[in-house]
């Protein structure tokens, strides 16, 4: 019984055992054939592959900028491939497959379908990689001409920041300056240092504007440079200026008393106006506006005058007073005025190269100033230096810009302010001479009314000095006959019955009664020809 039992297990085992050996046989014999075909399928794969990394690489020199990831990553996979490749082509199929167990060929048959699957998986990488490539540049390009512009905009702003600073510095020196010659005024000056002030303001805020529209930068740095430049070289151009008008004053001064005293001129009028109107009208505007190379070019010319007339003055000069055969004796009075006189005429020259009919306005209000004077029986000196007074009564105009100067039609409210100001401008300007205290408030007062409505103070009746309400009278009929902005002229007659409506108005009474009885008793001829001219 025992032995029976022992035995039906085995027919059992027996039974089955042949279907699985059966199976496994046969996946046996066959995978030796499959993986001969894969590997040859492989191998042939490898050479498209091949062609297809060189292609790509060769396509990688036309771009700019190298996707290293990108091509790490197909090289890694190239690579991995490649070595695989190169394991499977020792493998020979006839011979080695058959030796090997039904496990090794299934993981060697797994491997190369991992295989074959990188190798798809490589294919697909390298078409894709042109776009990748040129993704790639697109963003680098774009990220390159950022950094490129954030670059160009520091290097800017460094620069810029440098310009200002020095801007700001040349500022500090020059206001260093200003305050050291507020200390140590010079008599010889005839230059505002606010004039350069106002230009210099004008042209940093043209800058700011420049910046703010994001103008070419190279355009608004230049000219922050080239104001910096004005504004360091304003202080050593004012001292030339100041020293060149100081031995221009000597020059004239010494001139006028050989002409005077010895009755001899060495410089021709003509050429002395000329050099006047360069040294009180022309200088003043290119120093204040910074036009150094033509502010050069004038003083330039000024010291040869001054130097080509100096010494043949002095001479002349000696040689009179070792010839003369009299000896002259000059009161402090008559040089004073002598001085004066021709400081006069230096200014009318220059007001009339603004405006020729300022030359004869001023003129002729000097004549009827002196005639009303003389009907009053003022003294000769008092008279001289009213006439004085007369001629400079608008030398401030010579601050009042152009366009509001020569203006035919009427001013607006803004342009009165700016041309009301012209005594206080012409006060200021004679300012600059001790010479000239005695007459500067006779030009400041002489738009003051007798009713207390003229300007710049609003003084009335006889606070006015006498010498302002002369000049006041005869400035208004010399306008009156001449026309003003907005207003015609009027005849001679027409203007007497003016003046005479407004005496007690506008004019002192007793000085209108005066300069009427003057006029029409002598000086009807002489306002005939001005009325003409």
């Amino acid at each position: 019984m025992a032995e029976k039992k022992q035995k039906k297990p085995k027919g059992k085992v027996l039974k089955k055992h042949p279907q699985k050996l059966t199976g496994g046989l046969r996946e046996w014999l066959s995978l030796p054939i499959t993986l001969k075909n894969k590997k040859n399928q492989a191998q042939m794969e490898m050479v498209q592959i091949q062609n297809a990394f060189i292609l790509y690489r060769t396509e990688n020199l036309s771009y700019g900028y190298f996707a290293t990831n990108t091509d790490r990553n197909l090289v890694n996979l190239y690579t991995w491939i490649q070595k695989e490749m190169d394991k499977l082509a020792s493998m020979e199929a006839d011979l080695y497959f058959t030796r090997l167990s039904l496990k090794a060929l299934r993981t060697l048959d797994a491997h190369l379908d991992e295989v074959i699957n990188k190798q798809k998986e490589l294919e697909q990488k390298i078409q894709q990689a042109p776009q990748a490539f040129e993704f790639y540049n697109r963003m680098s390009f774009f990220k390159s001409r950022h950094h490129q512009k954030e670059k160009e905009e520091n290097e800017i702003a460094q620069i810029l920041a440098k310009a200002q600073k020095s801007l700001e510095h040349a500022q500090r020196y020059f206001s260093d300056y200003e305050k050291e010659r507020e200390k140590n005024p010079t008599e010889e000056s005839n230059l505002n240092l606010e004039n350069p002030k106002k230009y210099w303001k004008l042209k940093i805020d043209e800058i700011n504007a420049m910046i703010e529209k994001n103008d070419d930068p190279a355009i608004f740095v230049t000219e922050i440079e080239k104001l910096t430049k004005i504004i360091f070289d304003t202080p050593a151009l004012t001292k030339w200026v100041d020293s060149v008008v100081k031995r221009f004053r000597n020059l004239t001064l010494d001139h006028t008393m050989l002409v005077d005293i010895y009755g001899k001129r060495i410089i021709p009028r003509e050429i002395l106006d000329e050099f006047t109107e360069l040294l009180f009208i022309a200088i003043p505007k290119l120093w204040s506006t910074g036009q150094v190379e033509q502010l050069n070019q004038h003083l330039t010319e000024l010291d040869t005058f001054i130097s080509t007339y100096q010494a043949d003055v002095e001479n002349e000069i000696k040689f009179a007073q070792r010839h003369e055969r009299r000896e002259i004796h000059a009161s402090e009075r008559s040089k004073e005025l002598s001085k004066l006189s021709e400081m006069a005429r230096m200014f009318i020259t220059a007001l009339d190269a603004r405006d020729p009919i300022m030359k004869t306005h001023s003129q002729t209000v000097a004549h009827l100033v002196v005639e009303t004077a003389r009907h009053m029986n003022w003294e000769q000196k008092e008279i001289q230096y009213l006439e004085i007074a007369a001629l400079l009564h608008d030398v401030g105009k010579l601050w009042i810009p152009e366009n509001i100067l020569i203006k035919k039609t009427r001013l607006t409210n803004e342009e009165i302010s700016i041309f009301r100001m012209h005594p206080v401008n012409g006060a200021q300007i004679l300012q600059s001479s001790t010479m000239f205290k005695k007459i500067i408030p006779w030009l400041y007062h002489h738009h003051e009314n007798w009713n207390g409505t003229g300007y710049p103070d609003g003084l009335k009746e006889s606070d006015i000095p006498i010498h302002a309400r002369i000049i006041a009278v005869c400035d208004s009929f010399t306008t009156m006959l001449s026309g003003s902005q907005g207003q015609s002229a009027l005849t001679v007659d027409q203007a007497i019955d003016r003046i005479k409506m407004e005496a007690g108005v506008l004019f002192d009474p007793i000085i209108v009664e005066s300069f009427v009885k003057v006029v029409e008793s002598q000086e009807m001829e002489y306002l005939k020809k001005y009325v003409e001219k």
